[in-house]
């Protein structure tokens, strides 16, 4: 499961011309946001992202860095990385379903 998160993450840090690398400290502070995966795969996962981030991908995708509601735009992306998780694991029959953010 580790590499199909890690693989969807860097599909969606692709789609935002952002190049991906390994964290090389523990991150302090962040918004959370967590999806349940149910079947073949059974996972909680926990998406941590940074404000500085949550505005980078807010000016990205709206044109103003201040235009998102932190909690709707966390889920959101965590729901778009578990979506690609998900299309990933059927490439190789591990077939979930998974909860809402």
């Amino acid at each position: 499961m580790q590499n199909l998160i890690k693989e969807a993450v860097k599909n969606y840090l692709n789609s935002l011309n952002l190049k991906i690398k390994e964290c090389d400290k523990e991150l302090k502070s962040g918004y959370v946001a967590k999806i349940e995966t149910f079947g073949a795969l059974n996972y909680d996962i926990y998406l941590v992202v940074p404000k500085s981030k949550l505005e980078y991908i807010s000016e990205f995708w709206f044109g103003n860095k201040n235009d998102y509601e932190i909690e709707d735009l966390t889920r959101e992306i965590t729901n778009i990385i578990v979506g690609n998780v998900k299309m990933l694991g059927e490439k190789i029959d591990k077939n979930f379903t998974n909860s809402t953010p």
